[in-house]
C-alpha cells in the first residue's frame, strides 16, 4: 500500500471533490514522476483522506493498493510472421503478454515447444486478442472459443510456435519486475 500527497488548488473556482474522486475510480495504471519509466496496476484505492489548508488548498492523502510488479512505459509491439520466432523477455518475473493473432480458422498457438500448454482457438475472423494479463481470449471483448493454456513468458529466450492460417502476431511482451 502507497500513500500518495496531492494537493488541489481551488482558486475561487469552487472545485468538485467528488469529481476527483470520481477520477481516481477510474484510473487503472499509478506512474509518478520519480519513476517515471515504470507503472503499477491499480488494485484498490481504499481511503482518501482530504483535508483544507486554506486559501483554496486542498491536500488529499491517498491510500493505493497496487499489484507487486512494475511494468516498463516502454513497451513496444514485436511482430512474427512465421513459426520457430525467438523473443528476448527481460524482467524479473515471468510476462504475461498480450497476443493480437491475424488470421482464419482454427489457430493454435505454442510458446516453448511446450505442447500440453499449447492454445487452440476456433473459427478465428480476421483476428482474435489473448490478453493473459486480464486472462481472456476475444474479439473487440467478445469471448471467443478456446482450448488450452494462455501462454505466459519466461524470462530470458522465448520461442513462438503457431499452426493454422496464419499471417501474423503482434506482441505486446508486458514484461515485468518484481
Amino acid at each position: 500500500t502507497l500513500t500518495i500527497s496531492c494537493f488541489v488548488f481551488d482558486y475561487g473556482k469552487n472545485i468538485d471533490i467528488n469529481a476527483v474522486y470520481a477520477w481516481l475510480r477510474g484510473k487503472q495504471k499509478l506512474q509518478t514522476s520519480i519513476y517515471n519509466n515504470w507503472y503499477y496496476y491499480i488494485k484498490q484505492i481504499p481511503a482518501v483522506l482530504p483535508s483544507y489548508s486554506g486559501k483554496g488548498l486542498y491536500k488529499l492523502d491517498i491510500s493505493i493498493v497496487c499489484s507487486p510488479y512494475r511494468y516498463n512505459v516502454n513497451n513496444d509491439i514485436v511482430t512474427v510472421e512465421r513459426p520457430e520466432t525467438m523473443i528476448e523477455i527481460g524482467g524479473s518475473y515471468y510476462a504475461r503478454p498480450i497476443y493480437k493473432i491475424f488470421g482464419n480458422g482454427e489457430i493454435t498457438l505454442i510458446v516453448n515447444d511446450d505442447i500440453m500448454h499449447a492454445l487452440t482457438i476456433y473459427n478465428v475472423s480476421e483476428y482474435i486478442v489473448i490478453d493473459c494479463e486480464k486472462m481472456m481470449v476475444h474479439k473487440d471483448g467478445v469471448w471467443q472459443k478456446n482450448k488450452g493454456i494462455l501462454p505466459f513468458f519466461d524470462v530470458g529466450t522465448n520461442v513462438i510456435n503457431f499452426t493454422g492460417n496464419v499471417e501474423k502476431i503482434e506482441i505486446t511482451k508486458n514484461e515485468r519486475w518484481i
